[in-house]
């Protein structure tokens, strides 16, 4: 995923805030629109598709919980 500092169209006051919050990839931005059963489907669905491991339901639901808690402040 991009890093948030590819972002291009976003004025520097909001980068600093999102970067100070602990966004480092545009990829957290996305969780926020989604529900976690929606984000573990996409995933499991990407992982088939790359042959690769998904990520533990664990893991998924960390990172879920970090972009809502970000998304809160």
């Amino acid at each position: 995923m991009p890093p948030i500092s590819a972002l291009t169209r976003i004025e520097p006051i909001h980068l600093a805030r999102l970067e100070k919050q602990g966004v480092s990839t545009t990829g957290v931005l996305e969780f926020l629109a989604i529900d976690l059963d929606a984000l573990n489907a996409r995933l499991s669905r990407a992982a088939l598709e790359l042959k690769v491991d998904a990520p533990e339901d664990a893991t998924v639901q960390m990172w879920w919980e970090q972009a809502r808690t970000l998304g809160d402040e």
